[in-house]
Order: C-alpha cells, then sequence, then structure tokens
C-alpha cells in the first residue's frame, strides 16, 4: 500500500534513501540514481545491459558490467531481499520504495491537488546530468517534464479551487508556492499578480509582475507571454484608478502635538524663569510616545521667543565645553549613548553651568543610573515627566489633525485606533495611514474621508514599522523575559496585560505558570505593554 513501504526515496530538489534507520547509502550517488530508475520501472524487470548502458555506457562493456555489479551489491545490501536480482534482470516489487514522483503522480490521478503540490520540493535529481551518457540525460529530461506538468497541474487546480471557493488567502498562499517553485512559468507568474490584485494589494501585484519579467529577461531574453503583458496593462488601469479614488495616507495632513499641551506649557515656563539658575527634565516614554516631537516643538518654541536652542549628542567629543547657558540643551534617546558617554552627561546635569536647561529622554526602563540619581536627588532641581498613553479623546483630536472624517465614522475609528495602538500616538498615526493606504479608508470627492463598515470585523492591517517597533523592543528582552512573553503568545487564551504585571510570589497566576527572575521583573512592564497594544495572535512577536 502506498505510504506504507519500508524505503522512502527522494529524488525532487535532493537525492535521498530513507529507512527505518534513517539514511541509507549516503553519498553513493550512482547506487540511487540506479534505484530512481527502476523505482520508474517497477515493478517490471529491466535487463542488466539496460542498466549498465543507462549509467556506464561510456565504458566498455566489461568494465560497464562490473560497475553494475558493485551497485547492485550496495542496492542488495541496503534493501535486503526486496530488491531481485538475477543473471538477466533486475526488479524492484512494488510497495517496496515510496518514490516522491510516483506519489505526486498518484495524487494528481487521484484529484489530491493538494497533496500532490505539498509534495513538490523541486526539481527531479538536481544536477545529475553529468551521470550518464545521452540515453541516461534523455530519460532524466523527459522524466523531468512529465513530473513538472503534473506539478504545474497540481498547483493551478489548488490555485483555481481556492479562487471558486472565494478563499483569498489560500489562493495567495498557493499562487505564490507556484510560483517561487517554478520562476520561469508565467502562468504561476500571472496567477500570483492576479492573487494580489484580487486581494487589493497593488503595490506587491506590481512588484510580483516586474520581478518575473526581470527573470524572464534575464534567463530567456523575453518579455513574457501576451496574457502576462496584458496583465501588466491591466495593472497599469488598476494603479491609475485606485491612485484617483484611494490616495492613502500621501492625503494626510501633519498631525497635531496632541495630548502634550499641558507638559510643553511647564516647560516652556521653566524656561522663562532660568534666569541664572539650572533645570533639568527628564521626560520618559515608551516609543512613539512623542519624546522626540515634544523635544521639538520645545526648541522651536525656545527660538521663536528669542532663546537658544541645541540638540546634543553625548557620544561626540567636546560638547560639554559649548554647554554655557542661557541655552536649552536637548538629549533625545539616551539610551543611544555608551555607558563612558552616559557617565560624563549624568556628571555635567549634577553641576550645570548657570541660566541651563536640560532636556533629557528616556525610555521608563533606560538608564538605571540616571533613574537612580534622580531617586536619591543627585541631580539638583530635577524634574521627572512621564509621557502617559493618549485617551480615547485624544485619539480623536489626532485624528482630527490628520483627516476630516465623517462624523459617524470618527468615534468607532478613533475608538478602535486607541484600543489597537495602546494610546501611542505614533502607532496612532501608522494604523491610521495603513488603514488609508489598504483602502478601508476612502477619501471622498467632498475632502472626507469614509470609513469601510467591515473595520469592525477586519484585522487592522500592522505595518512594518509597528513590526520593526515591537521586534526591537522583544530583541532588548532577557531570556527570561522572552520566555514569560513567548508563553503570553502562544496562550490559548487572551491575555490580559495586567495578569502578565502580577508578581505573585515570584510566579505569574493563570495559564503562564512562568517564573519571574529579578530580570523578568524588570521587564514585566515591557511584557504588558506588547501584549497591552492588543496585538498579540497577530505575528508582531515572530
Amino acid at each position: 500500500m502506498p505510504g506504507s513501504a519500508p524505503f522512502h526515496l527522494r529524488t525532487l530538489g535532493e537525492l535521498r534513501l530513507v529507512g527505518p534507520g534513517g539514511d541509507i547509502l549516503a553519498g553513493r550517488r550512482k547506487e540511487l540514481l540506479l534505484l530512481t530508475y527502476l523505482a520508474r520501472k517497477s515493478p517490471r524487470p529491466v535487463s542488466r545491459a539496460e542498466l549498465s548502458a543507462l549509467l556506464w555506457g561510456e565504458r566498455d562493456e566489461a568494465k560497464a558490467r562490473q560497475s553494475l555489479r558493485h551497485a547492485l551489491y550496495q542496492l542488495r545490501q541496503a534493501l535486503g531481499d526486496a530488491i531481485t536480482v538475477d543473471n538477466d534482470s533486475v526488479v524492484l516489487p512494488e510497495g517496496v520504495v515510496e518514490w516522491d514522483v510516483a506519489a505526486i503522480e498518484r495524487d494528481v490521478a487521484a484529484s489530491r491537488f493538494a497533496d500532490a503540490a505539498e509534495r513538490w520540493q523541486g526539481e527531479l535529481l538536481p544536477g545529475a546530468e553529468d551521470s550518464g551518457d545521452e540515453w541516461f540525460v534523455s530519460w532524466l529530461e523527459g522524466e523531468r517534464e512529465a513530473i513538472r506538468l503534473h506539478a504545474r497541474e497540481a498547483f493551478a487546480r489548488c490555485v483555481g479551487a481556492a479562487r471558486e471557493g472565494s478563499d483569498a488567502d489560500g489562493e495567495l498562499r498557493q499562487a505564490k508556492r507556484w510560483a517561487e517553485a517554478f520562476p520561469l512559468d508565467s502562468t504561476a507568474g500571472s496567477r500570483l499578480v492576479e492573487a494580489l490584485i484580487r486581494n487589493g494589494d497593488f503595490a506587491d501585484a506590481r512588484r510580483a509582475w516586474s520581478a518575473h519579467q526581470s527573470v524572464l529577461k534575464r534567463e530567456l531574453d523575453e518579455t513574457g507571454p501576451v496574457e502576462f503583458l496584458r496583465l501588466g496593462q491591466e495593472l497599469d488601469r488598476l494603479e491609475q484608478r485606485s491612485a484617483e479614488r484611494h490616495p492613502g495616507s500621501s492625503a494626510f495632513l501633519t498631525p497635531d502635538l496632541v495630548g502634550r499641551d499641558t507638559i510643553l506649557a511647564s516647560l516652556m515656563q521653566l524656561w522663562s524663569q532660568l534666569d541664572g539658575t539650572r533645570a533639568v527634565v527628564v521626560v520618559e516614554g515608551e516609543e512613539g510616545m512623542g519624546k522626540s516631537r515634544l523635544c521639538a516643538e520645545l526648541a522651536r518654541q525656545v527660538i521663536a521667543a528669542g532663546g537658544s536652542a541645541r540638540k546634543l549628542d553625548p557620544s561626540a567629543a567636546g560638547w560639554e565645553s559649548t554647554a554655557a547657558g542661557p541655552a536649552l540643551l536637548l538629549i533625545d534617546d539616551t539610551e543611544g549613548a555608551d555607558a563612558a558617554a552616559r557617565e560624563r552627561l549624568l556628571a555635567f546635569i549634577r553641576d550645570l553651568p548657570p541660566s541651563t536647561m536640560v532636556v533629557l529622554t528616556r525610555r521608563p526602563d533606560g538608564w538605571p543610573e540616571l533613574g537612580r540619581a534622580l531617586d536619591l536627588g543627585m541631580v539638583r532641581g530635577a524634574r521627572r515627566i512621564k509621557l502617559v498613553p493618549l485617551s480615547t479623546r485624544e485619539v480623536g483630536q489626532l485624528l482630527d489633525s490628520m483627516l476630516e472624517i465623517a462624523p459617524d465614522d470618527r468615534a468607532p475609528l478613533a475608538q478602535r485606533l486607541a484600543a489597537d495602538s495602546g494610546g501611542n500616538p505614533f502607532y496612532v498615526m501608522e494604523l491610521a495611514s495603513a488603514l488609508a493606504d489598504a483602502g478601508v479608508l476612502v477619501l471622498l470627492p467632498s475632502g472626507r474621508w469614509q470609513l469601510d463598515p467591515a473595520l469592525t470585523s477586519r484585522t487592522v492591517p500592522v505595518p512594518p514599522t509597528l513590526r520593526a517597533a515591537i521586534r526591537v523592543r522583544i530583541s532588548q528582552l532577557g531570556e527570561s523575559a522572552r520566555a514569560v512573553l513567548y508563553r503570553c503568545a502562544t496562550s490559548p487564551q487572551p491575555v490580559d496585560a495586567r495578569v502578565v504585571s502580577l508578581r505573585a510570589e515570584g510566579r505569574l497566576t493563570g495559564t503562564l505558570q512562568a517564573t519571574i527572575t529579578s530580570e523578568t521583573i524588570g521587564s514585566v512592564a515591557e511584557i504588558a505593554w506588547v501584549i497591552g497594544t492588543g496585538w498579540q495572535g497577530r505575528g508582531i512577536a515572530t
């Protein structure tokens, strides 16, 4: 019975014989090629003369027969009595070896197209062209073309079935596999482009179309068949129509600095009262909370009021000597400084020149030495400001500064973005941009944006910028903290960020049961932040 054979011969993309104890005849290329030929002929007998001519036809008859005897001996050693060898012929009985090519052929014949497509792992007997004479090469090319036809039919049927069943994800997945398996097949390339177009991914469709045409030009010096070229023209029309209907996030206005007015006002007041005194302000917040934007707006207002504002790099040499007041010195992202630079900076802010105001930004968990110095009062007159997430109301205000949206759509969009961003301004803007670029937010002729009603049931697309940001945060976690996050990500039930931040007797409660070390305790806020964004289960932590 198929699938129950004791030996498995892999010839697509590799050449291996696997038995009950693992690989057999590893490195014995001629023997495995001989077995492949016998598998094709099975269960019919094959004459010794045919086999010796197949792989050793360039030798004289005596040496060819001797080489065949040695190869058959190796096969008998590997397969035992499963292979029958006599003075005139060799027989590989049916059911002894499960051959991947024959399995694909059976699947296609039985209309098991998904199984057949899954079995395709690459070209038949890769690199075997120089293993025999012209007869062998001719046989090999015929076999390759036959199995290619079967594999292409399997992929085509899978793509067609997914399309008929309105399975957009399945259609795109199978089309991608087909195009990757057969990069010179313009039918596969066309089906991939069509699947991307149906998904509304015009940019990816254009990239796929251009990439396939480049391969054809490089390998075959062709531009593609008529069907493929017409698909490119259709894509031109769709892109133009999409640009007219959905200008995307490029039509957004520059957003205001929302939710930070009070903080900005207090910083400007501190600056106005500087007059010979000193001030140190540490602004704390996660990435995307607006630390850099706040510093930039503060600098703009200080300069507009006739003051001096400079952004410093603490890692650069000699900055201390140029820091004489009255001046506002901005040091953004202190995590980027090395230990020596941080030490110099900490010494500097402990004894500031008169009429100098320093504003530093850091993540809540960044630069612990600064945190200890502030807690112990080692920096005179220091103030700490924590940027908190935007409320749903403030998220709505941020949206209002970026676009004009239909009144009925404003509240649902603000609520959804507030929930999915965790109130992080940068993430709000990036998610809104992703919605516009995906056509979920549509610019009407009136100049207003309209929300697709399906948003309530759709997963908000996660922009690459957000994926990159969270990957960075995860990479900064220690091993035990990442273990806790992995448990959260793989939990079968939704995980509440508040559960993660529990520190009950050194263990997490609920289904997690992950040990908290001192390192993890220092990182639970980060883990809770990742989970609290609402993106668990959406592939961010991969």
